[in-house]
C-alpha cells in the first residue's frame, strides 16, 4: 500500500467493507490476549489513512467510522481511541467534509465523555 499511495475506489470500498466486518469481531481472546483481528485492523488503519486522496476515498470508510465511535461509547473499547483519534489528527484536516460528518460524534466524546484533549480537533 505504501508504494502504490493512489488506490482506487473499488479497492477502497472493499477494504471499507472488511474493516467493517472486522470491526465486529472481538478484539481479545478468553486469556485477554488480542486476536488476529485486532492486529489487522491496527496495521490497516495505521496505513490507509496515508492512502486518502480525494473525499471519495474515504466514503467508503464511513460506516466504519460510526461503528469505531460505537464501539468506544456503547462497548468501552478503549482500543478503539486511538484509531478515532488518528482519523481526527491525519484524516479530518485534509478533508474537512468527511469530518463534518462526524462533529456530532466529536462534540459528544468533548461534551458527554469529557476528552477534552479532542478540542484541538475542533474546526475554527
Amino acid at each position: 500500500m505504501e508504494q502504490l499511495k493512489v488506490l482506487s475506489i473499488k479497492f477502497h470500498e472493499k477494504l471499507g467493507t472488511f474493516l467493517y466486518s472486522v470491526l465486529n469481531c472481538s478484539f481479545r481472546k478468553e486469556d485477554n490476549s488480542i486476536t488476529f483481528a485486532y492486529m489487522m485492523i491496527t496495521f490497516l488503519w495505521y496505513k490507509i489513512v496515508h492512502c486518502f486522496q480525494q473525499d471519495d476515498d474515504i466514503y467508503p470508510y464511513d460506516s466504519c467510522l460510526n461503528r469505531l465511535h460505537d464501539l468506544i461509547v456503547n462497548e468501552d473499547e478503549q482500543d478503539c481511541d486511538q484509531w478515532w483519534t488518528i482519523f481526527w489528527v491525519l484524516v479530518a484536516p485534509k478533508f474537512p467534509n468527511i469530518a463534518a460528518n462526524h462533529l456530532s460524534q466529536l462534540l459528544g466524546d468533548v461534551i458527554d465523555r469529557k476528552k477534552i484533549m479532542l478540542v484541538s480537533f475542533l474546526p475554527v
